[in-house]
């Protein structure tokens, strides 16, 4: 639902026994049937994290994240090269963030954490804008995000040295999307 006055509220109906097999946190009823339990904001469970949660698997996926995300650059794919540099990749520099406890007192979105980053980390820490410059600045976002980490890890000689050659490789020639002009409004 949208209200007149901006707010976006989104709805859904469970049964008791569907809502204590929810991951949710932080609910607050508002109201509720004399019948339902009384705790039934705390019935939910919170959300379950990713299988590997390590410094060693974030790493080693941001890394892996620019190995393919550069070749595709290379082969002109740049919207998947795009996701792969400037959002999967990112997505492991934000849990490697979360596991050495860089703005770890910040109120964190268990289901998303790219909600609230720019208030959990300063551009000094995470220099987003570097990480996610668009669609036409895969190898700048690539530069960036590997810079970042090899900076504060230590990168694995070998799929370090990759992804500095992909960073190195001649650039393909623009596709005819890049040359586009959007039409004036």
């Amino acid at each position: 639902m949208l209200y007149a006055d901006g707010i976006f509220v989104e709805s859904a109906v469970f049964t008791v026994a569907e809502l204590a097999r929810l991951p949710f946190t932080g609910a607050r009823v508002v109201w509720q049937r004399d019948d339902a339990p009384a705790t039934l904001a705390e019935c939910g469970r919170p959300p379950g994290g990713p299988p590997y949660d390590t410094v060693e698997f974030h790493l080693t996926e941001a890394l892996t994240n620019l190995y393919v995300g550069l070749h595709r650059e290379l082969r002109g794919e740049r919207l998947t090269a795009a996701r792969f540099i400037q959002s999967y990749a990112v997505d492991r520099v934000i849990a490697l963030l979360r596991l050495t406890g860089a703005g770890a007192g910040h109120r964190r979105d268990a289901f998303d954490a790219s909600r609230r980053v720019e208030q959990a980390y300063p551009p000094e820490v995470l220099p987003l804008a570097a990480m996610v410059p668009g669609y036409a600045r895969n190898r700048e976002a690539a530069r960036a995000v590997f810079g970042w980490l090899a900076e504060r890890f230590r990168v694995d000689p070998v799929i370090g040295a990759a992804v500095r050659r992909l960073l190195d490789a001649p650039l393909p020639p623009p596709s005819p999307s890049d040359l586009a002009v959007p039409d004036a409004p």
